[in-house]
């Protein structure tokens, strides 16, 4: 089983669920996966696209594994007893781009990846009800390439989250 969680929004450090994970992480790690970012107010969302998604890779042991993604499938609003999801976990490629976030000397992003693997993502379930939410577009340029990341300048995440919100 996959023990990584790429996450993009208000559950990476810094933001106001970071505190919402129920393990600690083994490591969290910067890194991408390609998407498409959409700012929808206090929280984001990606679709399948081709923009570098800027985030954090989160390890966990695998025994904590399953509890973990309880917890974020409430969040997210996935796989909830007859409810339509808010968001499909998915899996896909994350690359990492540098050393853990939070060390000492932390390296800048760099290409190419260090790595490649593979994570849990949570994608919005339904593309089409973006058309009227803003595209973050990638304009974060790190070693040549453009990212795209949340918050951004023009993001107002809030502090008060009912229990549905982005990764």
């Amino acid at each position: 089983m996959t023990c990584s969680i790429f996450v993009y929004g208000t559950l990476q450090v810094g933001q106001c669920r970071e505190h919402a994970w129920p393990y600690t992480a083994q490591s969290i790690r910067r890194g991408w996966t390609l998407g498409r970012l959409y700012d929808l107010g206090p929280f984001p969302a990606i679709v399948p696209g081709q923009d570098r998604i800027l985030g954090e890779l989160r390890t966990y042991l695998p025994e904590h594994m399953d509890d973990t993604l309880r917890v974020l499938d409430e969040i997210e609003g996935t796989n909830q007893p007859g409810e339509a999801n808010e968001y499909d976990r998915l899996l896909v490629p994350v690359h990492i781009i540098d050393t853990a976030i939070g060390v000492e000397n932390e390296r800048p992003l760099t290409s190419p990846p260090a790595e490649t693997r593979q994570a849990f993502a949570y994608f919005y379930a339904d593309p089409a009800a973006l058309r009227s939410s803003r595209y973050v577009a990638p304009n974060l340029p790190r070693a040549g390439q453009l990212y795209a990341r949340w918050p951004d300048e023009l993001s107002q995440p809030g502090p008060n989250l009912d229990a549905t919100e982005s990764g």
